[in-house]
């Protein structure tokens, strides 16, 4: 019987002789795994969310900031993945009973029930082959007369194909649950599925690399979509190990600061009539020449990223307004004194971003346990400047919560453009 343990984020776990033992066996089969073990304790890279079992043990890892919990975290990466999926149909994925990988997957086995059901597309392969039949076009220049006794004559050969780089991602996906699941019904429904993939090879491939050619897949068939987004994240995220038919660790880890950050982008994206974006890392770079200069290498260079620019104008390097997005409490005092709601080190950095993006307007925006009203402030340092505080309440559905936070960033941002 599976044991659970639950620690909040940022927090170290004491280990046992035997846990200890396990958690080192998985770290080295997978250095990517984001975790180290020191002193007889895991500690889990910053920021780092979700669940990891290892053997019988579930280490369930639960957000710091209570706005969140594990399945708005999976809600958002679904939302951000899934663009062709309505805000309805990702609450409809039944949230509240299970943490994300269960219902992603069960979700995965029912669209690709659906996706059998209509029939699966594939393409048409052509290629060069030599026979005594003419298949179409003759290479001439590969034309000898005396070898065609023997090969016959080289032409082009189609035939229609369904092992296509699309199917095959389904089925590895398919293959990795079967791996994942105990369930002997949900085992079952996929033994009976990937007889439909039968004839098509598993993917060896590079994701990245494939990407493009992976998405851009046109088919009457309506379910390709979400299946190949869902085998995409089952394939890049649910990290699963055995060996000698043994299960080593199984992981759905995410760092909750960049799943927050793409999603309030996405939000933006999709709603605002804008240009939003974000640049390369590093992006903004703070130079300063040493004046004792000793030696022509001296200076000090810092780089700082802003997370959304609205409008930016690569040619001039000026943006209409800036947005950074902060996973962090946000409960304002009702007595009005915000002192201790945004950080020295929060306040200088919008100060910087808006003197290097040339823009008198910027805005934070953190996640929330209930609604509040946007709040706005002038600094002395410079009274053109205006600051917005946005806050979105993730305990509301996701309708609701992006129609208020797209509303407020229109009425107090975008008007003032």
């Amino acid at each position: 019987m599976l044991k659970e343990l639950i620690i909040n984020e940022n927090q170290s776990l004491s280990l046992n002789e035997e846990l200890y033992s396990e958690l080192h066996k998985a770290k080295l089969s997978d250095q990517t795994l984001p975790y180290k073990i020191q002193n007889n304790s895991i500690i889990f890279d910053d920021y780092i969310v979700g669940s990891i079992q290892i053997g019988d043990l579930i280490i369930k890892i639960q957000p710091r900031n209570p706005a969140f919990n594990l399945n708005s975290f999976f809600e958002m990466i679904v939302y951000t993945d899934f663009s062709f999926l309505k805000e309805d149909d990702i609450t409809g994925f039944g949230f509240s009973k299970d943490f994300g990988v269960e219902i992603l997957i069960k979700k995965f086995i029912h669209q690709t029930k659906m996706l059998c059901k209509f029939g699966l597309t594939g393409n048409y392969e052509h290629e060069y082959v030599y026979d005594d039949i003419i298949y179409g076009d003759i290479n001439f220049n590969s034309y000898k007369k005396q070898i065609i006794p023997f090969y016959g004559v080289e032409s082009l050969k189609s035939q229609y194909t369904l092992n296509v780089i699309q199917n095959m991602i389904i089925k590895s996906a398919l293959l990795k649950c079967l791996k994942n699941i105990v369930d002997i019904t949900l085992r079952t429904e996929i033994i009976l599925l990937l007889k439909n993939f039968s004839e098509i090879k598993e993917y060896d491939g590079l994701i990245k690399q494939d990407i493009e050619n992976i998405k851009n897949f046109f088919s009457s068939n309506k379910f390709y979509p979400l299946c190949i987004e869902i085998s995409l994240t089952i394939l890049q995220d649910l990290k699963i190990k055995y060996l000698d038919s043994n299960l080593i660790f199984k992981s759905f880890l995410f760092n909750s600061n960049d799943i927050f950050e793409k999603y309030v982008r996405t939000i933006l994206k999709r709603n605002l009539n804008l240009n939003v974006s974000k640049l390369n890392d590093n992006s903004v770079t703070i130079t300063s020449t040493n004046k004792l200069l000793h030696s022509d290498n001296e200076k000090l260079e810092k780089y700082l990223t802003p997370d959304i620019l609205l409008n930016y104008d690569e040619n001039s390097n000026r943006a209409a307004a800036i947005l950074d997005v902060k996973n962090k409490k946000f409960n304002p005092s009702s007595d009005g004194n915000y002192s201790d709601l945004i950080s020295s080190s929060d306040l200088y950095q919008m100060i910087v971003y808006c003197l290097s993006f040339k823009t008198d307007i910027a805005a934070l925006i953190y996640p929330s346990e209930k609604d509040f009203k946007p709040i706005s402030f002038f600094t002395d340092i410079n009274e053109t400047l205006n600051i917005y505080l946005f806050s979105i309440n993730m305990k509301e559905s996701l309708s609701i919560r992006h129609k208020k936070i797209v509303s407020e960033i229109n009425q107090y941002v975008v008007s003032a453009l």
